[in-house]
């Protein structure tokens, strides 16, 4: 049975899209004009160098497919020189950070009380991250990167063929200087997402933010990049319905600069994807046991 399909109140993530996008034929070298392919196969003949001499070299290969190195060309602007520099540095980072293999039962601890979810998909079919910062329980920042990496990692294996990002719903409800991480981790986890993980990021939905999210984004804000910044958008959970597009204008009346705008999550996302609290259908009670067994299966 679709995870998709289970009864209306579960613990289960939902791993199963609505509806998959068709994906285009010869995807996703269809996309892209002469120009572009000629760069992707420019880059394409600087990738075996950069590879492992060692075991992991076929695993190495198989990651650098044409959708990995068009992201590392897209953020680069188109750069070949630039793009294979980054993607060495990120080859490095993985054999040494191992991404992909993080052990479940290394970041176990961190998942337990619901703090960071990965479940349901948007209309596009991307896969949705939920964090919850005032669930936070640990202060064992490394482990907690680690667990952010975990559940982007988790993410991506679920995405449905043809969609290469995902999206972030944090739920600023409630978040104090004592549940939030220091600015430091936030940093932290920027540098990866924006180094290691490029262009994954397809939208960034700001639950409810209080006064503490824009001093956070006052300190964080020099280092995102200005189309990061673009896909950060604001949701005030009791005034939403007013927005059935973006706006720069929240309900103060005050501008985001540089961010995407207010906007309505149920734009972007279907009510049987979306939990409950958040404007959704999906009845969703975290037990850890039940949770843990579906996103590591």
């Amino acid at each position: 049975m679709s995870l998709a399909t289970l009864p209306t109140k579960t613990s289960y993530p939902i791993t199963t899209p609505s509806s998959p996008p068709p994906v285009p034929d010869n995807w996703p070298r269809c996309l892209y004009n002469e120009e572009q392919i000629a760069q992707l196969d420019q880059l394409k003949e600087l990738v075996p160098p950069l590879l492992t001499t060692g075991d992991e070299r076929t695993e190495e290969e198989a990651w650098c497919d044409d959708a990995c190195l068009l992201r590392y060309l897209r953020a680069t602007k188109w750069n070949v020189p630039a793009a294979a520099k980054r993607l060495e540095n990120t080859l490095i980072w993985r054999r040494e950070y191992k991404p992909h293999k993080i052990d479940p039962a290394e970041v176990e601890e961190e998942a337990k009380m619901g703090k960071q979810i990965v479940s349901g998909f948007d209309l596009q079919g991307r896969p949705l991250i939920y964090m919850i910062p005032r669930k936070e329980h640990t202060k064992t920042y490394d482990r907690q990167l680690r667990f952010v990496v975990f559940n982007l990692e988790r993410a991506i294996r679920a995405m449905p063929p043809g969609v290469e990002s995902l999206n972030l719903v944090i739920d600023y409800e409630g978040v104090s200087v004592r549940t939030s991480p220091p600015s430091s981790q936030a940093k932290k986890v920027l540098a990866i997402l924006g180094d290691h993980y490029p262009e994954r990021l397809g939208m960034g939905f700001m639950i409810n933010p209080s006064w503490y999210l824009w001093v956070f984004f006052k300190i964080i804000g020099p280092f995102l990049d200005p189309i990061t910044r673009s896909k950060i958008h604001f949701v005030n959970l009791k005034k939403q319905a007013d927005f059935n597009t973006n706006t720069n204008e929240g309900e103060s009346g005050k501008e985001v600069e540089g961010m995407g705008g207010w906007t309505n999550i149920r734009y972007y996302i279907g009510p049987d994807q979306l939990l409950k609290e958040y404007g959704g259908e999906v009845e969703y009670e975290h037990v850890h046991d039940i949770y843990w067994k579906a996103i590591t299966a």
